[in-house]
């Protein structure tokens, strides 16, 4: 673009803009949007939860169902709560192996019976000894058959209870290697969780960051966008955050929508907007008149000439020519209902639009005060 600077100087009763061959007005472009029609949008929203990334493919699966649940806690309170206090609901939506244990116990049984067996056939050839013998010394023979017999069962005793002490070492021995096993296998489970913690560890902070960012946006778009609905109006960085985009694209924005109502559903599951919107004419521009303050001296007299022309007209840039001039308006205006389309030569830029304003007596430079740089810009 190129920037034009307009300087305005009057001296004595000739008009230096009009010598310059300058108008002695710029008409500058508004911001002010000129509108063809208006459309009545009823958009529905889709509200899916975040937390529904969370699969076993992201998170562990010792706390995925924890975390689940605490992420459908946040996104209730951040997010759906907030929603439904903006947009209220709608009634119209709708066996086991035998252990060596055993074998061992009948292992040792079996050799309890052996030495038995042994014990008794000492007994008895013993007996068949003092039998042969008993003949010479009888009585003495069966006092000694008695002592033998006793000395035979205390040593039974103290073999039961080195039989009983056995059992106790073996179990304990048994005990003491199944809790080896466990501590192995104890170890081996740690090991396995914490290489399961280095593989998940960066899909799960991602994970919950994007969830915690999205959470946070979503309560402070839905807070403004509340506030906005207040006034009927909607809050364009709400369906940027919903990724809503209207069909008839910038030629209607969101700032100029008029907002009439919004409710969600039973589940929550679904919001709708109801709005009606302005459809933008690109074609045409409104001008503001931006006039430059000149001066004429007569009689020893400096006075100002002010603009008393149109302020604003409506143009057509594709056609180069006027629809209308001085229109009212506020945040955006209508299609002019006139179809005729003026030269853009008939815009005011001559100086019968200016009238004789304050007179004062003409003093030393006083031409000064009327000197203006203007900027525009020529596109």
């Amino acid at each position: 673009m190129t920037k034009v600077v307009v300087m305005a100087l009057v001296y004595s009763s000739v008009l230096f803009a009009a010598s310059m061959e300058v108008p002695p007005l710029l008409w500058r472009p508004s911001p002010v949007q000129v509108t063809k029609s208006h459309e009545q949008y009823l958009v529905l929203v889709h509200l899916v939860s975040p937390c529904k990334i969370l699969t076993k493919n992201i998170l562990h699966p010792d706390i995925l169902n924890v975390t689940i649940e605490q992420c459908n806690d946040l996104y209730d309170e951040l997010f759906v709560q907030p929603i439904q206090k903006m947009c209220p609901y709608s009634p119209y939506e709708p066996f086991f192996i035998n252990s060596p244990k055993h074998f061992a116990s009948e292992l040792e049984s079996r050799k309890k019976r052996e030495l038995f067996t042994i014990i008794i056939c000492l007994v008895l050839v013993a007996t068949v000894a003092l039998s042969t013998a008993g003949t010479v010394t009888g009585a003495k023979a069966l006092q000694n058959t008695h002592q033998l017999q006793t000395e035979i069962e205390k040593q039974e005793e103290e073999l039961q209870d080195v039989q009983k002490q056995l059992d106790i070492s073996q179990e304990a021995i048994k005990v003491l290697q199944s809790n080896v096993k466990v501590l192995g296998k104890g170890i081996h489970d740690i090991d396995e969780d914490l290489n399961n913690v280095k593989k998940f560890l960066p899909s799960t902070t991602l994970a919950l960051s994007y969830i915690t960012t999205r959470l946070t946006q979503g309560q402070s778009f839905i807070r403004e966008a509340a506030r906005q609905m207040r006034d009927h109006k909607l809050y364009a960085p709400l369906f940027d955050f919903f990724n809503v985009t209207l069909k008839c694209g910038d030629s209607c924005p969101l700032k100029n929508a008029v907002a009439k109502s919004c409710y969600v559903t039973h589940d929550s599951s679904r919001l709708y907007l109801d709005f009606t919107i302005p459809v933008v004419d690109n074609d045409l521009q409104l001008l503001e008149a931006d006039p430059f303050d000149l001066m004429v001296r007569k009689d020893n007299q400096t006075c100002s000439i002010v603009y008393n022309g149109p302020e604003n007209a409506i143009v057509s840039k594709a056609k180069d020519c006027v629809y209308s001039v001085n229109v009212r308006h506020r945040d955006v205006l209508l299609t002019p209902d006139s179809t005729e389309c003026k030269s853009s030569y008939a815009l005011p830029d001559t100086s019968k639009y200016f009238k004789l304003g304050n007179c004062k007596a003409t003093q030393p430079d006083d031409e000064t005060e009327f000197i203006q740089v203007f900027l525009f810009y020529l596109s």
